[in-house]
């Protein structure tokens, strides 16, 4: 539901991995070798890892190929919920058919990334709005009224949709609820009580195969490496400067809606990182364009069955577990700057960084632990952006 923007990538990580580059001035001799696997999550994963010379041998190397492509290929197996032509049923799949019906007996996996999506939702509660979650995994029978997979917009075709008719937006919220979620850990089961319910995890689950990746890689002896799945981004240790030394990976986050049709610079600012994850959560990747042209995003909010109206345009969050981090995107997107920030000031060890939308021009603000370690692009401030640091609330 998030981000079938596979990114879609909010993060350059190809183009701006800064002094991590395999030329004779490496004096450490790392080579680079890039695993681009077979689509899951309707996405092509890709794998960068940094390895001393003479590490990877041809069988070794394929043995990391195949046992990359069976972890994200099993964990879609379970999750996928998209049509896959082959007529495979997902685990998730057979739980929205028996919505209101039966319980699945499902795997530990579902039932563990199931169980966090929860805890994103309830942290996600709007006190001020009947105690609605503002992030709730079953929008996703909204989500397909919608059919962002198929109508978003493309610019140079410039595809046009109209959103879907009100009254079926309304009657689909009416099975809106994540407290119908009935889990059953003794049994392994999952149970949606409405029939017509639907769950989806496909935003979080990539975070959760960011997380399986990296401990995998661990357990092969690697440690330097950047984890792209579907633009969720995972890194193991810290890059190499081309002088030898251990560097900080530099990823770049890309601005909204830069691309071939402006000038806007591709990117508003860089994050230094070692062995964290950076998981982002825009509108300008997946959106449709009505004959009027209004723009429609792809983050639905669970009380109106819209686009979240709040200014936000993008939340990178940065953390150490790539499947919460995944899951905080899209929460702490929902409720906005002022709430979002105070949620993310509240935990341990985990940073965010704002894009919002303020008339029309864009405001840039960093949770307090991030200061040191976001650079922000000062050519953005000719384009009505402006860096503002800190948040410090309304």
């Amino acid at each position: 539901m998030k981000r079938f923007l596979t990114f879609f990538l909010i993060i350059l990580t190809a183009i701006l991995l800064v002094g991590c580059d395999d030329t004779p001035k490496n004096k450490n001799k790392y080579t680079q070798h890039v695993f681009y696997l077979e689509e899951a999550f309707s996405i092509m994963p890709v794998i960068d890892i940094r390895v001393p010379n003479q590490y990877l041998t041809k069988a070794k190397k394929e043995q990391l190929e195949n046992d990359l492509n069976k972890i994200v290929l099993n964990l879609d197996k379970k999750f996928n919920i998209q049509n896959r032509g082959d007529g495979y049923k997902t685990e998730l799949m057979k739980v929205n058919e028996n919505a209101g019906i039966a319980p699945v007996k499902v795997s530990e996996e579902v039932i563990k990334i199931l169980k966090k999506a929860i805890e994103a939702a309830e942290l996600s509660i709007c006190e001020s709005c009947d105690n609605k979650a503002l992030f709730d995994p079953t929008i996703a029978v909204v989500w397909d009224l919608w059919n962002f997979t198929n109508n978003y917009y493309d610019e140079l075709e410039d595809n046009r949709t109209n959103p879907p008719a009100d009254e079926d937006i309304q009657a689909a919220l009416q099975l809106v609820d994540f407290r119908k979620i009935i889990i059953d850990e003794e049994n392994s089961t999952v149970f949606l009580a409405e029939k017509g319910m639907k769950i989806d995890l496909g935003g979080i689950v990539k975070g959760y195969a960011a997380d399986k990746v990296k401990e995998y890689l661990l357990s092969q002896g690697v440690t330097k490496a950047i984890i792209d799945i579907g633009g969720n981004i995972h890194t193991i240790g810290s890059g190499v400067a081309n002088d030898g030394k251990d560097r900080s990976w530099r990823l770049g986050l890309q601005t909204p809606f830069a691309g071939p049709f402006n000038t806007l610079p591709s990117i508003f600012g860089t994050y230094i990182i070692d062995d964290l994850t950076i998981v982002t959560s825009g509108i300008y990747e997946r959106y449709i364009k009505d004959e009027d042209g209004n723009d429609y995003h792809h983050i639905l909010d669970p009380r109106t069955g819209y686009p979240f109206d709040n200014n936000v345009v993008a939340v990178s969050i940065i953390t150490t577990n790539s499947m919460w981090a995944d899951a905080l995107s899209t929460s702490i997107f929902a409720l906005g700057l002022d709430e979002g920030m105070r949620k993310i000031e509240s935990m341990d060890g985990v940073e965010a960084v704002f894009v919002v939308k303020n008339g029309d021009s864009y405001e840039v603000y960093i949770s307090s632990g991030a200061k040191d370690n976001f650079i922000y692009n000062e050519k953005m401030n000719d384009y009505k952006y402006a860096f503002k640091g800190i948040y410090k609330g309304e």
